[in-house]
């Protein structure tokens, strides 16, 4: 995010605690906030199918990170928008995508770090026996 998203998130933030709790409402001014959590999804979807072609075991650690990453985006999504439409519309792709692939670079995730750990210590005890 940058300076003027996060001045605007802390700004918004600090209304809420001073009014009835609008600051959900206000978000829409503050457009860098969603911006960037999508990118770094983008960019670690992207390192991560590059890892997985390379056959990499760190293919694990960026699945994790997807994982991880679309489960805070949809959080962030859904709690942000405001009451009624725009916060259907906002449940829509995080019940239908985000949860669902998240869902399915954390099972990646823990595969390929659980059999890469496998490899490790087999590979560690034929070496020292």
């Amino acid at each position: 995010m940058g300076a003027h998203s996060v001045s605007c998130l802390i700004d918004r933030i600090r209304a809420a605690e001073d009014s009835d709790h609008r600051a959900r409402d206000d978000l829409t001014d503050c457009p860098g906030a969603t911006l960037d959590p999508d990118a770094a999804e983008a960019v670690t979807a992207g390192l991560t199918a590059w890892l997985i072609r390379r056959r990499s075991p760190v293919a694990g650690v960026t699945s994790a990170m997807v994982g991880t990453l679309l489960l805070a985006d949809a959080w962030f999504d859904v709690c942000t928008s405001a009451r009624g439409l725009q916060q259907f519309i906002a449940v829509l792709p995080a019940a239908l995508l985000e949860i669902p692939l998240s869902c399915a670079a954390l099972w990646f995730a823990a595969v390929t770090i659980r059999s890469a750990a496998q490899a490790g210590s087999s590979a560690g005890t034929t070496a020292g026996g």
